[in-house]
């Protein structure tokens, strides 16, 4: 059977015929963990997941309890699945479960193994430690987070090691006080690695999602704001490296509904030409105007459209509503919804444009916030939901935004430059009372029996908003 399901397996795999009973035998064996034998019948799929550049012959060792030497004891396998502490990554000794024990294992006594951890080295006072040349491997307030360069000889990539991992345990205990501070960020001084994972503090707000523990965790800002966008987008996409994520190849592991279908790489099951960017919404009950989701491709968002689609012209406006009056953003919310609609969700730069322009038409002379769509939810990673319901997939943040402040959780307009009609994004407190701009998908057009609103067709965002 597993023959006529992997035919290229045969081939790939010299040795099947001796090891086939191990194909797809819900165990992963590295033997089969290729694309010709379908990722061991797919019982590599999560271990690929989690450790997708982990090179090593047993999958069955990583995580198993027991801390294995190099290559398992390696950042691309998260220091054996956690069975290894990061005293000393690329340590390569059997020994090695001892480290740090009080006693000196000669085995251990290497620059890899730290020393054994100090077991091995004269001085116990792990702040104080000295090379050969007399000279400190820390110094605490020197702005070098852990060892300074010119101390080890060591290949770059495991002194970049070294510094952070013996910062941590060592300069990073109550008695270094993190080195003297330089192992603390700082903006975030909780963001710091635990005994199980290392952390780089310059990746911390580099651009890049690091999708992993201590990076996109609330302690470390959701990776200094680097994983909020991917957060909101797929609040339950497990994978180390998301910015493979709707990069134009389909990559296996984040073909899932929780990734959107590699974000539409891997298209869409029930309609192979479909490209979205969040396939879960098709079907779901709501019609999705934006994006190609009521496009045929897309059956007309899987049939949600149907009826919207059938309706008069005339009863398919969409009124984008400026409410003057001063309430609190839910209780905007509440009157959007009596009006049939919610506070705007943004989704394009045009849309942005549009509310940069009246805001300026409306209220030239004076400092307006508004209320739009936008509210964190603590329960969902530090995901921003919109009130329709639709993918928070869109954001113009202001710099240093969102500040993460307590109680911070709705998003306002804020005009940060007036010459140039500069409106950007912020979190503030949900009880703040202004104005707030709204999304109405219904004939009725609030506005006729309150001076303080006023709309526009969606046709005639243009005409604001410019092209």
């Amino acid at each position: 059977m597993t023959r006529q399901k992997y035919p290229a397996c045969v081939e790939e795999v010299p040795s099947f015929e001796k090891f086939w009973t191990l194909l797809q035998n819900d165990e992963c064996d590295m033997l089969f963990n290729n694309i010709q034998c379908g990722y061991d019948g797919g019982d590599c799929e999560d271990f690929n997941a989690i450790y997708p550049d982990c090179a090593v012959e047993y999958a069955s060792r990583i995580a198993d309890g027991r801390c294995d030497g190099y290559p398992y004891n390696a950042i691309e396998c998260r220091l054996d699945g956690g069975d290894c502490r990061p005293d000393a990554i690329y340590c390569d000794s059997s020994k090695i479960g001892t480290i740090g024990d009080g006693i000196c294992d000669e085995d251990l006594n290497t620059h890899e193994c730290l020393y054994d951890k100090g077991d091995c080295l004269e001085t116990k006072d792990l702040c104080d430690i000295k090379n050969d040349n007399g000279m400190r491997v820390i110094v605490p307030g020197d702005g070098i987070c852990g060892v300074a360069h010119e101390v080890m000889e060591l290949s770059s990539h495991q002194e970049n090691m070294f510094n952070y991992t013996q910062s941590g345990l060592y300069a990073g205990k109550d008695e270094c006080d993190y080195d003297g501070g330089d192992c603390l960020h700082p903006r975030y001084p909780g963001c710091y690695f635990d005994d199980r994972f290392p952390l780089f503090l310059s990746e911390i707000g580099d651009g890049i999602c690091q999708n992993y523990f201590p990076y996109n965790t609330r302690e470390c800002a959701w990776d200094g704001g680097d994983c909020l966008a991917f957060n909101a987008k797929y609040p339950e996409c497990k994978g180390p490296h998301p910015e493979k994520i709707g990069d134009g190849i389909c990559d296996k592991d984040y073909d899932t509904v929780e990734c959107g279908y590699d974000e539409g790489d891997c298209g869409v099951p029930k309609y192979p030409e479909c490209r979205v960017s969040d396939p879960s919404e098709l079907g779901n009950g709501r019609c999705n105007f934006y994006g190609n989701y009521n496009t045929i491709k897309c059956g007309y968002d899987d049939g949600d459209c149907t009826e919207y689609n059938e309706a008069p012209e005339t009863s398919r406006i969409i009124f984008y509503c400026l409410n003057l009056a001063e309430y609190s953003y839910q209780d905007h919310e509440l009157v959007a919804r009596d009006y049939n609609g919610h506070l705007f969700s943004l989704h394009y730069d045009y849309e942005q444009r549009f509310l940069e322009n009246i805001l300026f038409i409306f209220q030239k002379n004076s400092n307006p916030e508004l209320w739009i769509s936008g509210k964190y939810d603590e329960q969902e990673n530090g995901t921003w939901l919109h009130e329709d319901g639709s993918l928070f997939d869109y954001s113009n943040w202001g710099p240093n935004e969102p500040s993460g402040y307590k109680d911070h959780n709705c998003i306002s307009l804020t005009k940060t430059n007036w010459t140039e009609v500069k409106v950007t994004w912020r979190d503030a407190l949900c009880t703040e009372e202004k104005g707030a701009v709204y999304k109405v998908t219904d004939l009725r057009a609030p506005g006729s029996d309150s001076t303080s609103i006023h709309c526009v067709k969606d046709s005639d965002i243009f005409g604001l908003g410019g092209t």
